[in-house]
């Protein structure tokens, strides 16, 4: 089913300016903080569409269509029978318009003016990608949520070096991406990291990706130990399935996860550290690392699909 508000003529996508695509599957409770940041976002352009693939068993679609019956140049995709969100990425690919494409998703919140300064970032044509700052949203400190703001701090401060010294970062958020339209490739349906899926393709067609430091986009951490361990092994093992698409080289593992933390800690970019965190994600990130690589190696010992929700960051 497909709800629509675009006005159809002859030329009326000729203008579109951006595109934002946002998934959202199962996710009532935070959909209407992560939509409305989006049509807010959506009036700094002269001409931009929202387009959004919504579904599964609570009121994600009809949230979706209530908030967007007033907007014009928006569509409404109820995913039905959901095969993934690479699938319904591609679905919203196909039916994009603008010049630059915003990736979001349903359980995150756009800061004030970032898609504007995602989009201003595209400043010479081999800038082929833009990537944002990831900020959590958690007030309530436990061992797992101070893990999660340390590691996270631990790659903005990666990005920021690598990005003033190379002016390109290796991997974009998949929380918040902009890419020109052009650029966009066909997702293979079964990868569990569209985001670097998405980043290397940029960086294959020698494209570079910016950040931007002060576009924001708010996360929350997961909160416990298991949906911790969900969202991180799905997230690695996806990084290192892209071996079956791109040179291995560049993919990212247990060995240079470890270097980037270590280089970030001796920057001394990162604040308000203390010893318990930094142990603590040492020791979660080379747990997460040991059940990816079991998972690759010895698939029969898990009778799941790597991809499963995480409900505690909804």
């Amino acid at each position: 089913m497909i709800f629509m508000t675009k006005t159809i003529g002859d030329d009326c996508f000729e203008n579109v300016d951006v595109t934002f695509c946002l998934v959202s599957l199962n996710e009532e409770r935070s959909i209407r903080a992560s939509l409305g940041a989006i049509i807010r976002e959506s009036k700094g352009f002269a001409r931009a569409e929202i387009l959004v693939m919504a579904g599964g068993t609570d009121d994600t679609y009809d949230i979706a269509v209530s908030m967007l019956s007033d907007v014009k140049d928006a569509i409404v995709i109820e995913d039905a029978e959901p095969k993934g969100k690479p699938a319904a990425l591609n679905t919203l690919f196909s039916m994009a318009h603008g010049k630059i494409l915003i990736l979001s998703d349903g359980d995150v919140i756009l800061g004030a003016g970032s898609a504007r300064k995602l989009v201003d970032s595209f400043n010479n044509v081999g800038i082929g990608c833009a990537s944002g700052r990831v900020i959590g949203a958690q007030d309530r400190p436990t061992p797992v949520t101070r893990s999660c703001r340390l590691m996270n701090e631990m790659m903005h401060a990666a990005r920021s070096r690598d990005f003033a010294d190379r002016g390109t970062i290796e991997l974009a958020s998949g929380y918040l991406i902009a890419i020109r339209r052009e650029l966009v490739p066909v997702l293979p349906h079964s990868i569990n990291s569209d985001d670097g899926f998405l980043s290397r393709s940029v960086r294959s067609q020698k494209k570079t990706i910016v950040y931007v430091e002060d576009a924001i986009v708010t996360i929350n951490f997961p909160l416990t130990m298991q949906d911790f361990m969900k969202q991180k092994v799905r997230t690695r093992v996806g990084h290192l399935e892209l071996r079956r698409w791109f040179d291995a080289d560049a993919n990212r593992n247990i060995f240079t996860e470890m270097k980037e933390y270590t280089r970030a800690l001796r920057s001394g970019t990162i604040s308000d550290i203390d010893i318990v965190s930094i142990l603590g994600a040492t020791v979660l990130s080379i747990s997460v690392w040991i059940l990816v690589y079991l998972r690759i190696h010895v698939p029969f010992l898990f009778g799941h699909k790597v991809w499963t929700p995480v409900l505690s960051t909804k």
